[in-house]
């Protein structure tokens, strides 16, 4: 049996919006964040985001991390936990230059929770 890596532990992953099946359409690769259980993206272009604004209508898609595909529901946060998603990006992407791109007001308000449409939170930690 193959061991799954916590999504914690990626440093990135495929998002796709829409209940189309992985693979088709588009999809573009981001950074997350697991905080109080609860898996967070940002759009660092903030709102206007493309693909931000994609999966707020659609509400739901697909995320890929190595070999784990998941189907997932998105929902908006509105500045909930702003602070400690803040410190956790500040935290697990330390080392990269862009970090200050996913801290900045506009990268706030483009702050999606992911939500495993078929599995349980554990997967996160």
């Amino acid at each position: 049996m193959r061991r799954m890596v916590p999504l914690s532990r990626v440093r990135s992953l495929h998002l796709h919006a829409g209940s189309a099946p992985p693979g088709v359409g588009e999809s573009v690769e981001v950074g997350m964040v697991v905080v109080r259980g609860t898996l967070y993206v940002r759009a660092h272009r903030g709102p206007s985001s493309a693909w931000y604004q994609a999966a707020v209508a659609a509400g739901r898609g697909w995320i890929r991390a190595g070999s784990l595909t998941l189907p997932v529901a998105f929902s908006t946060v509105d500045g909930l936990w702003t602070a400690e998603i803040d410190a956790a990006y500040a935290r697990k992407y330390a080392d990269a230059s862009p970090v200050a791109f996913v801290l900045t007001r506009a990268a706030q308000q483009a702050t999606l929770a992911v939500a495993p449409e078929d599995l349980g939170r554990a997967l996160y930690r």
